[in-house]
């Protein structure tokens, strides 16, 4: 990556070294993208990096040299959701610590830290996250000679905490439990007043869109197809060739419902901003919802306001991935061929499509029974 493609440098003229290579002046906040991500697949035009007051220059150094190294090698957009939604909590910690060097937290500290999370109301897969991330940042930190801590670090994060509905095998999503799923489904037709909440729940219920996907959707994506059935028209950002597209899969009468309560709901937003996006919120502006506060912003209040548990008592952790899976699994079941499940979700081959598959030997026999010619499959 050349310095022209990481910042514009008639604002930003100060030029250092590190890590092999010349870059902006660390002291400064903001930084303009232009070519670091594939053409037309780079939203993310501009980071800028949010510290405390009490933040040390120390911390903030440290911060802003990981965020060029992940500028490399990963997309703006995934660098500024380290940034703001993982990064930043480590640095608050720092901040209640009154740690100012970066150095002093060593790996003895990640179970202080843990804990300071869970006290903050954090829990399970978002608490994995940060800690995976922070453990990049100080092993990259060690290895490229950043002021970090000099302790041994295990080769990778493994905190224990993840649920057991995330996937072991690939880290594909598990399907909600059908007694889970029902309850969702039911407060979300018939109880819950928040309009976004209810109309990303049960859009991506019915379609196994990803969140990214149903949130955007613009206020003219359903038509009805020359065959008569209505298709929800949304934009397909994981591509082959990274560049977003266009894309249409059927819309059932729960979807229909949904976008047009939605399109009633945020008439007035539309029309005061200008925007075409059929989910907006007034939010430093008038703007999309954030994608990385879905399931810790809103899935989690939802399962907590109508009283969402598991089999241990706890609040279930919903995951918006989760719709992906069960979608994908009941759409198998009940006969639909794979390709176009395949086609329907965007995904570059049937595998990635099958990962998401979880079935019980009882689901599995019923499906096999009219394929094998037997009552029962012969275990």
């Amino acid at each position: 990556m050349t310095n022209a493609n990481l910042t514009n440098t008639a604002q930003l003229p100060c030029i250092e070294q590190f890590d092999g290579c010349a870059v902006t002046d660390l002291r400064c906040d903001d930084w303009y993208l232009y070519d670091c991500a594939p053409k037309g697949a780079a939203p993310v035009r501009q980071i800028h990096l949010h510290f405390s007051n009490r933040a040390g220059q120390q911390v903030k150094k440290l911060v802003k040299q990981y965020a060029f190294w992940r500028l490399g090698r990963v997309k703006p957009v995934t660098v500024r959701l380290e940034l703001t939604g993982r990064i930043s909590h480590w640095e608050r910690y720092l901040c209640v610590r009154k740690i100012t060097d970066p150095a002093q937290f060593t790996a003895a500290d990640y179970g202080s830290f843990l804990f300071w999370l869970y006290a903050g109301g954090f829990r399970g897969e978002h608490c994995e996250r940060i800690l995976a991330t922070l453990h990049l940042l100080l092993q990259t930190g060690q290895r490229l000679g950043w002021r970090v801590t000099r302790t041994k670090l295990p080769r990778q994060w493994n905190s224990g905490i993840r649920p057991q509905r995330a996937a072991e095998e690939g880290g594909f999503a598990q399907p909600i439990p059908p007694h889970i799923y029902d309850r969702i489904i039911r407060h979300a037709k018939t109880d819950e007043t928040d309009e976004i909440t209810r109309c990303g729940i049960l859009v991506q219920s019915q379609t196994g869109l990803r969140i990214s996907e149903v949130l955007s959707l613009r206020a003219d994506c359903l038509r009805r197809g020359t065959d008569g059935r209505w298709r929800l028209r949304y934009c397909l950002k994981k591509t082959q060739r990274g560049d977003p597209v266009m894309r249409e899969t059927v819309a059932n009468a729960i979807v229909c419902e949904a976008v047009g309560r939605l399109r009633r709901a945020t008439e007035k937003l539309r029309t005061e901003s200008g925007r075409a996006e059929l989910f907006l919120v007034r939010n430093h502006g008038i703007r999309p919802p954030s994608q990385a506060n879905w399931n810790r912003g809103r899935l989690y209040h939802f399962m907590r306001r109508w009283d969402i548990r598991d089999e241990n008592g706890h609040i279930y952790e919903l995951h918006s991935h989760q719709f992906r899976a069960t979608y994908v699994t009941g759409r198998l079941l009940e006969g639909e061929p794979v390709a176009l499940l395949q086609e329907n979700l965007g995904h570059v081959t049937a595998e990635m499509t099958v990962h998401y598959v979880h079935v019980s030997e009882p689901q599995m026999r019923a499906y096999l029974e009219p394929y094998l010619g037997v009552k029962e499959v012969v275990r």
